[in-house]
């Protein structure tokens, strides 16, 4: 009996203390308050990102920083602290607040009173007394300061939920008070009292509200566990003081690309937006290349010299993890011989029931001119759609000069596909672009550069832009985009001297363009934003890069 009501006294004090102590961290003055940003974060395939890391940076202020991870969902929560300032003038005396919102789970504000310039330092300890960050603040001048703290030790990580200590010094001033991290409302839950100091209570009278920085910048970045893997990025945003929802949408998925071996031969690779997790998909005494991921990132089509013929290589279609690998036509017109349709720059459909490709069907003859052809993947019917060729059989009836016609995309809408040509007379390496129907009629010119080299253009997500290599000639030419029609064009990027652009790709996003520039053998990949900013490197090693392709879903 006497252990039961020694037992019994020693629980009563420690809830006696810890109400004590809860007491004191809800009745002190909180000079700010929150109002909620919330949203989700997903891929432009609609794919949400988990545990990604989203910060709100204020731009006046940069050391007020508010973070959280999406969940499962992609879903973010922070609480953006505003300030409250007192309409005198001056503080009259040093003096550390009661940081606000406590307890907190994401982000606290920490604010002070200077009554003279100082040089301030803020520690944060856990209740051992050890230290678990420091925010040296610097030189500032008198009046209402303050820091925010997001619950990350000095290397970023979460620390663990309790209480914690914050101290504020300058010279030979100190002051120190308790704060409670990751407990959510621990007093409703144990003493049964609602907090009293929510973000909607009435200010003091002598009080105005201003919110300090209303133009954040927004960083959402990858962690260890972030699914599906992303390009980091970047956002302005201006926001009142109101709760607010804010979506982002991000660079995510996967980049296909072929990479040539010490032998010389092209093998294909997947790779995460970030550089991580690069993955070898064909190997073998053969090469691939020209990799194509089909329109729901299921499948990917590509070229291969495994069963090269005089007519060129034939053209294959794999599952995304490699497997699974078939021809994308075959031809069984002798029964002890079958023949693989060849092609190159194959592109699928947008609904992923047709592929579009070049084919130069007599360069085995020595007649180097190529031609677009249209493959039915359900019926398995093959048509050609231009006809450069002299020995084409439509060559005389329908007109065509002799040219070359080659590196044909889908328009989004899948109504019209563009390519390159050299039908108006200017000749190899020149040419210009052009767009028909899918049946192959109502050619038309978007470009028209005479002795320039295009190459290899690509359509913005949107259809109303495209992005193109063009210069002099295949080495030393730039990157420039232009409406669809081809009219306001403008220069992206230059190389440096004797590189080639080449493979451009608007990301799915619409924001950033993927391209390839470095010497004959050795490529690697750059993203720049479609105006021309912010030039960055996937960092891939020392590996060559040809005709990479993002996945959009």
């Amino acid at each position: 009996m006497k252990k039961f009501t020694r037992l019994s006294s020693v629980v009563f004090q420690f809830a006696l203390k810890l109400f004590c102590l809860l007491i004191l961290l809800f009745i002190s003055e909180a000079y700010s308050q929150t109002f909620i940003v919330k949203g989700n974060v997903s891929t432009a395939g609609t794919i949400p990102v988990q545990y990604a890391s989203i910060t709100f940076i204020d731009e006046i202020d940069t050391i007020k920083k508010y973070s959280a991870l999406t969940d499962t969902l992609g879903n973010y929560k922070i609480d953006i602290i505003t300030s409250v300032r007192s309409l005198d003038n001056l503080p009259n005396q040093f003096e550390l607040a009661q940081n606000y919102p406590n307890p907190f789970s994401s982000s606290t504000s920490i604010s002070y009173k200077l009554n003279e310039q100082s040089n301030i330092s803020v520690r944060i300890y856990n209740i051992l007394g050890q230290r678990v960050k420091e925010f040296k603040v610097g030189i500032q001048a008198a009046g209402v300061r303050g820091i925010v703290w997001d619950g990350t030790n000095e290397i970023g990580r979460k620390v663990p939920p309790g209480v914690y200590l914050y101290q504020l010094m300058t010279g030979n001033k100190s002051e120190i008070k308790k704060m409670l991290f990751g407990v959510g409302n621990i007093n409703t839950i144990l003493f049964g009292f609602k907090d009293t100091y929510s973000s909607s209570r009435k200010l003091p009278s002598n009080a105005s509200l201003s919110v300090e920085g209303v133009n954040y910048k927004v960083r959402i970045e990858e962690t260890e566990n972030t699914q599906p893997r992303i390009l980091a990025d970047e956002f302005e945003c201006a926001m009142t003081q109101k709760d607010t929802v804010i979506n982002y949408t991000v660079e995510g998925g996967k980049i296909v690309f072929s990479s040539t071996d010490s032998l010389g031969r092209d093998h294909l690779y997947v790779v995460n937006p970030d550089g991580t997790e690069l993955t070898q998909l064909t190997s073998g005494a053969y090469g691939q290349g020209m990799p194509r991921w089909s329109p729901d990132g299921k499948q990917i089509v590509f070229v291969s010299d495994s069963l090269r013929t005089s007519l060129g290589n034939a053209m294959f279609i794999m599952n995304s993890d490699g497997s699974n690998i078939r021809a994308v036509k075959e031809f069984h017109d002798n029964p002890t011989y079958t023949f693989y349709q060849p092609g190159d720059w194959p592109n699928w459909s947008p609904d992923g029931k047709k592929i579009v490709f070049a084919w130069c069907a007599h360069c085995g003859w020595g007649l180097m001119t190529w031609d677009i052809y249209l493959v039915d993947l359900i019926t398995g019917e093959m048509n050609q759609l231009t006809y450069g060729d002299p020995l084409s059989q439509g060559d005389s009836t329908k007109g065509y000069p002799i040219c070359s016609n080659s590196f044909p995309v889908w328009s989004p809408d899948g109504e019209k596909i563009y390519f390159r040509s050299t039908r108006d007379g200017s000749g190899e390496p020149n040419a210009d672009i052009y767009s028909m129907n899918i049946d192959g009629s109502n050619v038309e010119r978007i470009t028209i550069t005479q002795d320039i080299s295009k190459r290899l253009l690509c359509f913005s997500p949107d259809g109303k832009r495209i992005v193109f290599a063009r210069g002099p000639s295949d080495v030393n030419n730039s990157l420039f985009t232009s409406n669809a029609d081809g009219s306001n064009s403008s220069k992206l990027v230059d190389p440096s001297s004797g590189y080639i652009i080449y493979s451009p790709q608007w990301l799915p996003s619409g924001k950033r363009i993927m391209f390839v520039s470095g010497g004959i053998s050795l490529g690697g990949i750059y993203i720049v934003n479609f105006d021309g900013t912010d030039l960055r490197t996937l960092e891939l090693g020392n590996i060559s890069v040809g005709n990479p392709n993002w996945k959009r879903k």
